[in-house]
């Protein structure tokens, strides 16, 4: 029969990889693969920051900004009431002076009234 030494099998053309103490190539791959992981990682924390600080940013101008147009707004339509008042003060005041004025463009407007609704 064979004997251990005499049989292919015994031959060990193969290195026993708990003996090699040096890192293989994947090894090293694989930590360069982590390391750039790593660095992608960072470059996307920094980018979603960067987008939530510009999303609140601008968040927070839109909101002052409505606040403005609500400010400008309420005063333009103070301003418009002030104005009716005053408009409609010095009308009754003119209409006391003129009361024959008064009562004959009353009648104008509403004889004009009329006939534009009428048709």
């Amino acid at each position: 029969m064979n004997t251990p030494e005499s049989s292919p099998f015994h031959e060990t053309s193969f290195p026993d990889p708990f003996e090699d103490h040096q890192p293989s190539q994947a090894m090293e791959a694989a930590e360069r693969l982590k390391q750039a992981a790593d660095n992608n990682v960072k470059r996307l924390q920094k980018a979603a920051e960067a987008g939530y600080r510009s999303f609140h940013s601008s968040d927070l101008e839109e909101e002052s900004e409505n606040a403005a147009e609500n400010e400008n707004s309420t005063a333009s339509w103070e301003e418009i009431q002030g104005k009716l008042k005053e408009l409609h003060r010095e009308s009754e005041e003119w209409a006391r002076k003129n009361p024959t004025a008064a009562l004959l463009t009353a009648a104008g407007a509403g004889f004009i009234l009329g006939l534009l609704l009428k048709s």
